[in-house]
């Protein structure tokens, strides 16, 4: 009876916390957490082919038939972003979820970008 009481106990309590709101609005379990823009390009051989998932402001984008790309933004880090769909507008807070790719490499420089996925 005991053992009963216990795991209708943790039972309760794990419902109760399925039930509260984070700052997203979504419960507890379902928090996104996203990728942080300045790990991803000082670490960008860890992210390789990795997906990952950022958010931020689009600082720039470019629109040229064969290649579509925009910059995101966190406030003190940006990354560029490939994608295939139109390219969104500058200062759109946005969401972005995709691959990392080593995008250039000459010497010590280098460029690592992402391959949009999906984004909202």
């Amino acid at each position: 009876m005991k053992k009963m009481y216990g795991s209708l106990a943790i039972l309760a309590i794990l419902l109760a916390c399925g039930t509260s709101k984070s700052e997203e609005g979504n419960s507890y379990f379902n928090k996104i957490m996203y990728d942080e823009i300045k790990e991803i390009i000082s670490n960008p051989t860890i992210y390789e082919n990795k997906q990952v998932t950022i958010k931020g402001k689009v600082k720039s984008s470019t629109n040229i038939q064969v290649v579509k790309f925009y910059y995101v933004s966190d406030g003190e880090h940006e990354i560029i972003v490939f994608t295939k769909d139109a390219v969104p507008l500058e200062g759109s807070e946005i969401v972005v979820r995709g691959k990392v790719s080593q995008l250039l490499k000459i010497d010590d420089e280098q460029m690592t970008g992402i391959r949009e996925e999906s984004r909202n």
